[in-house]
């Protein structure tokens, strides 16, 4: 029944209906479209990072920015059979 009634109309139309009414709103994102946000964009939370056999891999960036000390990402994940590998099964 409310399936139905909301499937009636699009999320941006009922985000802006909620949102005019000062209900805090925004829409649920997939895979896609949450990468493709202007205010994920705006914020780097996708970043490239160099790949030793991959190339440039994309991933999720820092979620907490601070003016001073802003961080990055700069590092792939270990290798597969690397030294974490390695260290794993040697315990």
């Amino acid at each position: 029944m409310l399936q139905e009634h909301f499937l009636s109309r699009s999320s941006t139309e009922w985000v802006e209906d909620l949102q005019s009414a000062n209900v805090p709103a925004g829409p649920i994102n997939d895979l896609v479209d949450v990468f493709t946000d202007p205010q994920v964009l705006h914020r780097d939370m996708l970043v490239s990072i160099p790949h030793p056999t991959l190339g440039e891999v994309k991933q999720t960036g820092l979620p907490i920015k601070f003016s001073d000390t802003p961080g990055g990402l700069d590092k792939h994940p270990p290798l597969l059979g690397g030294k974490i590998t390695q260290r794993f099964y040697k315990n």
